[in-house]
């Protein structure tokens, strides 16, 4: 701490990446116990849902799931929903995809909230689907590389008053 009690700042945390071990949720390596050794060897997570998963489950049935993980067992700093769909319209995951987010933002876990924890895949051709999140108060969202869909989501988010930061 610097003596005008501004802590000192490692340059090493402001340059360093910050890497995060992507856990499935549909998957066997959402294992408990295997999330609870990433968290106790301070590996950041993220928990990835994928459409194929969320549209099996009852919205409140997965968030409270998902709440009770990260109540029992930490990690999960991020929270990633995902449009992959091996067979379900673009309308469908998103429609499924908003009612998800909303049960999500709805619960109380430790630490951060849920709302700061997601990242939401745009899916192109459903701009209801980035207003209804952006709504919500989802602030995060994975957008293909293309200029187009970029451009796209701008669109949405300045109409709502919002700016995008592109990273």
């Amino acid at each position: 701490i610097h003596a005008n009690g501004i802590p000192k700042t490692n340059s090493s945390e402001t340059t360093q990446p910050t890497f995060s071990k992507m856990l499935y949720y549909h998957k066997q390596e959402t294992n408990p116990t295997l999330l609870s050794t990433f968290v106790s060897q301070n590996v950041h997570t993220t928990l990835s849902i994928t459409a194929d998963t969320f549209q099996k489950v009852e919205p409140i049935t997965l968030a409270n799931n998902v709440a009770s993980m990260i109540d029992t067992h930490g990690g999960c700093h991020h929270l990633h929903l995902s449009s992959s769909s091996s067979s379900s319209s673009k309308v469908e995951v998103a429609d499924t995809m908003v009612q998800v987010c909303e049960e999500l933002i709805y619960l109380d876990v430790a630490g951060a909230t849920i709302k700061s924890r997601l990242i939401v895949d745009h899916v192109v051709e459903e701009d209801s689907l980035l207003e209804d999140v952006l709504f919500a108060g989802v602030n995060k969202f994975v957008v293909q590389d293309e200029e187009e869909e970029v451009g796209l989501v701008e669109e949405v988010v300045e109409g709502l008053g919002k700016s995008l930061l592109r990273i």
